[in-house]
C-alpha cells in the first residue's frame, strides 16, 4: 500500500520524516480561481 501527504508547501520536518519512511508519496497541491463580471449586476 503506498501513503500519500499532501501539503501546500514541503518544510524540513516533511523531508527528514519522508527520509525514514517508505512508501509514502508527497504531493504539493496548488489552488487557482478566477473572477469574472456578471453582466446587468
Amino acid at each position: 500500500m503506498e501513503r500519500v501527504i499532501i501539503a501546500q508547501e514541503d518544510d524540513l520536518r516533511i523531508v527528514r520524516a519522508l527520509s525514514m519512511a517508505r512508501n509514502i508519496r508527497f504531493m504539493k497541491y496548488r489552488v487557482e480561481f478566477h473572477l469574472e463580471s456578471v453582466p446587468g449586476l
